[in-house]
């Protein structure tokens, strides 16, 4: 639901027997295999096992409960990212090595709740509360509080280099 797609893409792939009750949605079937069944569950080679995944993410974020056709209201504003354990390279592997399929960079930047706090972070539950222009608002206040918070990090932090 946080991808927004089309009704008939997510029924064929979710099964409303799997539920995952914190979000009130049911379990994609990314394995490819029967719904309902042992095989539906994430089997030790399927691609989302192994390999970095992306899935696009569009506001409203959860707010529609089915999957619906089209949405009404439409956002596209990032990616949500998976990086599964059983493919990452330890910290001395080459990238490829014993099938290892990712590898973290040396260096990272590291965000905590308390520093978007700091910086104005609205830490009030929006979905459901109000319309969605004021999801929207908050979200996208939010937004800017997450950019001036990691801009913050510019000043202590050594910029990496891309391509050195």
């Amino acid at each position: 639901m946080i991808s927004h797609e089309p009704k008939n893409r997510t029924l064929a792939a979710c099964d409303p027997r799997d539920n995952i009750p914190w979000v009130g949605a049911n379990q994609c079937n990314c394995s490819q295999g029967e719904p309902g069944t042992a095989a539906a569950r994430l089997q030790p080679d399927a691609p989302m096992a192994n390999y970095v995944g992306r899935s696009r993410v569009y506001l409203p974020y959860y707010r529609y409960k089915t999957p619906m056709d089209t949405y009404p209201i439409s956002v596209l504003v990032g990616d949500n990212l998976s990086f599964p354990k059983k493919g990452a390279c330890s910290e001395d592997q080459a990238l490829g090595e014993s099938g290892c399929t990712w590898k973290r960079l040396p260096s990272s930047r590291m965000l905590y709740g308390a520093d978007l706090l700091a910086h104005g972070w609205n830490p009030e539950p929006v979905r459901g509360k109000g319309t969605v222009q004021d999801e929207l608002r908050v979200t996208y206040e939010n937004m800017a509080v997450f950019d001036r918070a990691f801009s913050a990090l510019d000043g202590w932090v050594t910029r990496r280099c891309c391509g050195c």
